[in-house]
């Protein structure tokens, strides 16, 4: 029998639709980084929800991770900016597969 782990890990990866001009989408493999119910609601609702910036939000829910696989640019706070800038639809879209993710865990239990 193995062992029950009830620990999640500390990241999960998710692919990122993002919406763009014309019709297509971006498919970008993201690993986001897990919270617990406490954590979430502080990210989601504390105080400094309400002046964190996308960019801040996006590296937040991304520690130790962001986007993945074979891309041209490092995840960091300047090219998530750069990559914000060109992708307008981004914010929406990584935030939502976000909580679309975690969501799932609670459909689980």
């Amino acid at each position: 029998m193995s062992r029950l782990i009830l620990e999640p890990a500390p990241t999960f990866a998710a692919t990122v639709k993002i919406p763009q001009p014309g019709g297509g989408v971006l498919e970008v493999p993201w690993t986001f980084a897990h919270m617990g119910e406490a954590a979430l609601k502080e990210f989601s609702t504390g105080e400094d929800s309400k002046s964190r910036s996308d960019i801040d939000t996006i590296l937040e829910m991304s520690k130790g991770g962001g986007w993945t696989g074979d891309t041209d640019r490092e995840f960091n706070a300047e090219n998530v900016a750069w990559f914000l800038d060109l992708h307008r639809a981004a914010v929406a879209a990584i935030i939502s597969a976000y909580y679309a993710e975690i969501g799932r865990q609670r459909l689980g239990n």
